[in-house]
């Protein structure tokens, strides 16, 4: 087993996008499986209950397929869990994806 460090990181690499990283080794799938879904449905709610009306607009598939996005590409400056709803706009300002609606980021500041 490695540094603490590098086995946190790849731990929670792996958490924030599953499908492209490989699960560390001495880590046992269940466990990693608890962890993947807590973190994902927590930041989920906190974004859901701050923007329902994007969620309403984009539908819930692409809602979750854009949480994804946000956690498994955004790297937050800020390290409180109150403050996930200030790195969504983040993410959404400095992302260029052409699937989701123009204002939606706009829409983000009125929600």
């Amino acid at each position: 087993m490695g540094k603490l460090s590098d086995i946190q990181n790849a731990f929670t690499a792996r958490i924030r996008d599953p499908q492209h990283v490989i699960k560390p080794v001495d880590i046992a799938d269940d466990r990693m499986q608890v962890y993947k879904e807590l973190l994902f449905n927590n930041i989920e709610e906190a974004l859901n209950i701050v923007f329902p009306i994007c969620k309403h607009i984009l539908g819930s598939a692409t809602w979750l397929l854009l949480v994804r996005k946000f956690m498994s590409s955004h790297a937050a400056s800020k390290p409180l869990y109150t403050q996930i709803s200030e790195e969504f706009v983040e993410f959404l300002l400095a992302a260029k994806n052409s699937k989701m609606p123009a204002y939606l980021s706009e829409l983000t500041h009125y929600e």
